[in-house]
């Protein structure tokens, strides 16, 4: 396999240092894009490394999907159904011709992150394997409260006001219980978001090592000493409440607690195997809740929409 017919993605959900893993592909002659869409503010200081045109692309994966259940596709992952759909509105080709575009330029592997990669991975999978493409995943990992922590303070324009922390915490589940389900069988490394920061350069080669790469020496010291900041992590750490845990707190424990063990490679990523029946039934329970929740969402965000609209039209008027 030549390095530049190679696609290396890059997973997990939003605040959980996807950017930081991105950035640090870099260092091992990956190509990422160099400049994106909103690269900086408060709470990604280093740039969000997101190529736009994916970024534009799965934003219309996910508009086209919208009429058939009405709702915002932000915790599940698609069915085949959808898959079906979208391959039948013809985004199978444009989203081949797409990476096809992109890899015959390059002289290198393609790097690529966006956080909704996570939920539209069974599309891509299916692009993936119909046009014959070579592709390993990275999956970023970061605690659970951490996480929720930094999306509830950092919101997004996609994130309805006064999301609810249950909400988030079940999103998580969804997205990495997802991720390991879809990438099984595939070329793949786990890293953990707070191991990266503060041991970068052991993760930087474990990374190289598991992509049969050759880390840049050069770049990876820039990477560690410029580009890597502790300080960053703006939200450390937390344990849930003792003796107190409902059931997706246990849930979202218990997956993290598998996962970190195969990012500090006690074990291997197919161990967690035997649990991912129990995070499916888990997830299959509350699936009508959740996509209640995702219908909510979509109702909330056209009211949004339509709020702007009005206070515009006032604004202008009163101008007048």
């Amino acid at each position: 396999m030549k390095n530049y017919q190679r696609i290396i993605v890059v997973l997990g959900v939003r605040r959980s240092g996807t950017s930081a893993v991105t950035k640090g592909l870099e260092t091992m002659g990956v190509s990422i894009v160099e400049q994106a869409h909103s690269p900086f503010n408060s709470f990604n200081e280093k740039g969000y490394w997101e190529d736009l045109e994916i970024h534009d692309f799965n934003m219309q994966l996910i508009g086209a999907l919208e009429p058939l259940e009405n709702r915002w596709r932000s915790i599940l992952p698609l069915s085949e159904k959808e898959v079906d759909f979208l391959c039948e509105k013809g985004f199978l080709k444009q989203g081949a011709d797409l990476l096809l575009s992109k890899l015959s330029v390059l002289s290198q592997p393609l790097g690529l992150k966006d956080p909704r990669f996570s939920i539209l991975l069974p599309f891509w999978k299916r692009v993936f394997k119909t046009y014959n493409l070579a592709v390993s995943f990275v999956i970023s990992l970061r605690d659970p409260l951490s996480t929720i922590g930094s999306m509830k303070a950092f919101g997004t324009a996609c994130e309805p006001i006064n999301a609810h922390h249950t909400k988030f915490l079940w999103a998580w589940i969804s997205f990495f219980g997802g991720c390991i389900e879809s990438t099984a069988g595939a070329e793949r490394i786990i890293v953990d978001y707070n191991e990266l920061l503060t041991q970068p350069a052991f993760q930087i080669k474990r990374m190289a090592s598991t992509f049969n790469l050759e880390v840049q020496e050069d770049l990876l010291k820039k990477y560690s000493t410029d580009f890597i900041d502790p300080s960053l992590c703006h939200f450390k750490k937390n344990e849930f409440s003792k003796g107190a845990l409902t059931h997706d707190q246990e849930l979202a424990l218990e997956i993290y607690e598998q996962l970190l063990l195969a990012a500090q490679d006690q074990i291997s990523l197919s161990q967690p195997q035997p649990f991912l029946e129990k995070w499916k039934a888990s997830l299959s329970a509350v699936e009508p809740l959740l996509m209640m929740t995702e219908k909510n969402e979509q109702t909330i965000l056209l009211l949004q929409a339509a709020l702007l609209v009005y206070r515009g039209e006032i604004d202008r008027l009163t101008k007048k």
